[in-house]
């Protein structure tokens, strides 16, 4: 969530991170121009399943075209990587979900890391 636009965005599109009953996690990604709140309906219903979830927010995104053009590919890339680890330090069970541009996200993520992690389960759409 980046402090340069974090203020423009809507508190429904801001990201969240809710913490769960279970020993497992799920790192979710919205698509391009789009917020957490595209994948409300997915978090919502893992967090009622007990997962922690954390409903991340490409930065850039939710505080219009200029805030997005303003951060490259390989930002994006190192926020990502900063966010899972922060939830590698914590779980060893974690699940993704990801779409458009936030699938991409994190099967770079995935391939970056395939000799030192393996995630529980992956869904990208």
């Amino acid at each position: 969530y980046d402090k340069q636009f974090g203020d423009s965005v809507q508190p429904q599109n801001r990201p969240e991170l809710h913490c769960g009953s279970k020993d497992e996690a799920v790192y979710i990604l919205h698509g391009f121009i789009g917020t957490p709140e595209e994948m409300s309906r997915i978090s919502n219903s893992l967090k009622r399943a007990g997962y922690t979830v954390l409903s991340d927010i490409i930065p850039g995104h939710g505080a219009g075209a200029d805030a997005a053009n303003a951060f490259k590919e390989t930002y994006w890339q190192s926020f990502v990587t900063q966010n899972v680890g922060l939830l590698r330090s914590v779980y060893q069970k974690i699940h993704f979900v990801g779409f458009s541009t936030g699938a991409l996200l994190i099967h770079n993520y995935l391939f970056e890391n395939r000799t030192n992690f393996s995630a529980r389960s992956v869904v990208l759409y």
